[in-house]
């Protein structure tokens, strides 16, 4: 930082400092904002999805334990039944779980925005101010300060901006897909329903595995668009960038400066 030296350059970081400082103090912080709207916005949607999700398991529930009651009437349907809900069943679960998995991702990448957003930029603010001070009185620039100081900076504002452009991804080539699939569902949960009451109904015994396969294939491919959009959303996502956001954090205290 050669070119930094002198009081001008000094003073410049202390009223940058100072305006940093002042954001974090009065909560200031458009970025953030964007990106707390963003992951409640997510939070919502993964737990709206989840309820989907074990609603339709709850069905496929009430179906195999509906059949058992009829296994003396029609040991065929009853064979029909356990082959065909079974993987449905498992996938429901499996799902639900990764939904699971999906929502603490998003806690966690909620508490590094808070952690990453007024603490770090009151302290950016500080070490501005420090440094603007020290090139002023002593016009030259210690060697660790500014090193500090732009690890700050890409902590404050490099994570947050990926997940904005998370979002931005998310919308342009997932969002369309999960809302189609999370319709795709609560259409078959309704599906199930009305399964349910031709249980009873021993007419209806020998076209209820026709139609308990077409809703398991419909699910079934619904629920991996599901587990393929949370997975890439929630956790490959943030972790890729959580790890650029490190990355390039300790390459800054690496500059020869």
């Amino acid at each position: 930082m050669k070119g930094l030296k002198g009081r001008p350059t000094g003073y410049i970081f202390v009223f940058v400092g100072s305006l940093l400082f002042l954001a974090g103090i009065l909560g200031f912080q458009p970025i953030a904002e964007r990106t707390e709207t963003y992951l409640e916005r997510s939070v919502k949607s993964v737990l709206a999805t989840y309820i989907v999700v074990r609603g339709l398991n709850a069905g496929v529930s009430v179906i195999k334990e509906s059949e058992l009651s009829l296994s003396p009437a029609g040991v065929g349907v009853s064979i029909a039944f356990g082959e065909i809900l079974d993987p449905l069943d498992d996938a429901t679960e499996r799902v639900s779980s990764l939904i699971l998995v999906s929502f603490i991702s998003l806690g966690v990448q909620a508490l590094m925005v808070d952690l990453l957003s007024q603490p770090i930029l009151i302290l950016t603010g500080v070490l501005s101010v420090a440094l603007g001070l020290y090139m002023a009185v002593r016009d030259k620039v210690p060697p660790v300060i500014p090193r500090v100081l732009l690890m700050f900076i890409v902590l404050r504002f490099f994570f947050p901006i990926s997940l904005m452009v998370g979002e931005f991804t998310y919308d342009l080539a997932v969002k369309e897909r999960v809302e189609e699939a999370k319709d795709q569902l609560t259409r078959v949960k309704g599906e199930i329903v009305l399964m349910t009451s031709g249980l009873k109904d021993p007419s209806q015994l020998e076209k209820l595995p026709s139609k308990a396969k077409d809703l398991a294939d419909r699910s079934v491919e619904s629920l991996l668009t599901l587990a393929l959009a949370f997975t890439f959303q929630t956790i490959i996502m943030p972790i890729l960038f959580a790890y650029l956001t490190l990355k390039l954090a300790i390459g800054t205290l690496r500059l020869k400066l």
